[in-house]
């Protein structure tokens, strides 16, 4: 629930957490608590991202998508490709003209360069038009070494979406 208590503290009015695990999910709640942002006033889903996306009729001014690595190998790199772009694709279809896509992605295997790819080619397939605002990967307190590039697995695209 990191990025959802962050949406919360930021002053996000009314934050929707998915997330597949039940126990990710009753945490992000508990953390609402401990940071004194009533969970009630909030919604806590545990479902699958993309079932979720597809069925919702909601529109957000902000939509996070944050999944646990689709490479675990690099063999699995079309296939994570594949499912960024799937992922990317509905969640464009739940902003808002006018607002915001954050997209991060923590797969060693998958350069930036192809991660924003997936981008593109979502805002193609939903004939939105998207800004990157900002590329991001990891702060200073994790840094990497120069001759290893899998190190620099963080990947944190923000896009305005038109």
């Amino acid at each position: 629930g990191g990025f959802s208590i962050a949406a919360a503290l930021g002053g996000a009015r009314r934050v929707v957490s998915v997330d597949r695990a039940a126990p990710a999910i009753e945490t992000a709640r508990r953390t609402f608590v401990e940071n004194d942002i009533a969970p009630d006033a909030h919604e806590f889903l545990a479902a699958d991202m993309f079932a979720y996306l597809a069925e919702t009729t909601q529109r957000f001014e902000l939509v996070i998508v944050d999944p646990p690595s689709f490479a675990k190998a690099a063999r699995d790199v079309p296939n994570a490709l594949a499912a960024y772009r799937e992922l990317h694709r509905l969640a464009l279809n739940t902003v808002e003209k006018g607002g915001l896509l954050a997209a991060a992605s923590c797969s060693s295997h998958v350069p930036e360069t192809d991660f924003i790819a997936t981008l593109v080619s979502a805002g193609e397939r939903c004939r939105r038009r998207l800004r990157i605002l900002e590329v991001f990967g990891q702060p200073a307190d994790h840094p990497t070494l120069p001759a290893f590039p899998e190190g620099r697995y963080l990947k944190f695209v923000l896009l305005a979406v038109d």
